[in-house]
C-alpha cells in the first residue's frame, strides 16, 4: 500500500512539473504577434529610388470594355539617373477559381532624378472568358517595376466595374 502511494505521489508532482514547465515555456513567447511581424524602421535606410502612381480619379473612370486606357506615373526618388525601368502590369480577378490573367509590358529607357514620366497602357477589362465562383468579382490591377540596378516598386488598385 505504501508503494502504492509513494508511486501516485511521484506520478502527480511529474505531472505538475511538467505541466509548470509548458505553462513557462507558454509565456516565454507570448509576445503580441504584430510585434513580431513588424518590422522596425531602419533609420539608416534609404527611401526607395523607384516610386509608383496611379491616378484614382482615372481607376474610377475605367469600364469593363476592351482599350481602357490607364496611365502610370513612374518617379525617380534616388539621386541618380535611372535607365531601362521595366514595368509589367497584370489584371486579374479578386475570385481566386479564375486563374485567368492579362498581362502589359512597357519601359522607360531613361528617368533622370527627381523626375518622373507617364506610361500608358491600354487595358483589356472584359469579362474574363472562364467564370469562377464570384457573380461579379473585382478586377486587380498591380503594376510592378524593376530597374536592372535592383530598384522596385509596386502599386496596386481594386477595380468594382
Amino acid at each position: 500500500m505504501r508503494s502504492l502511494a509513494l508511486w501516485t505521489l511521484a506520478a502527480a508532482g511529474a505531472f505538475f512539473i511538467t505541466a509548470s514547465a509548458f505553462l513557462l515555456l507558454a509565456t516565454v513567447g507570448s509576445e503580441p504577434s504584430e510585434l513580431r511581424i513588424t518590422p522596425s524602421p531602419d533609420p539608416e535606410s534609404p527611401s526607395p529610388a523607384l516610386e509608383l502612381s496611379i491616378s484614382e480619379e482615372r481607376l474610377g473612370e475605367l469600364e469593363a470594355e476592351e482599350n481602357q486606357p490607364l496611365e502610370v506615373t513612374v518617379i525617380n526618388r534616388s539621386g541618380e539617373p535611372l535607365s531601362d525601368v521595366n514595368l509589367s502590369l497584370r489584371v486579374s480577378s479578386e475570385d481566386t477559381a479564375t486563374t485567368e490573367a492579362r498581362y502589359y509590358r512597357a519601359s522607360v529607357e531613361h528617368l533622370p532624378p527627381g523626375e518622373e514620366a507617364e506610361v500608358r497602357f491600354e487595358l483589356n477589362l472584359s469579362p474574363f472568358g472562364t467564370r469562377g465562383t464570384l457573380d461579379n468579382p473585382r478586377k486587380i490591377i498591380e503594376v510592378q517595376a524593376s530597374t536592372p540596378a535592383g530598384a522596385t516598386a509596386v502599386a496596386t488598385a481594386i477595380l468594382t466595374i
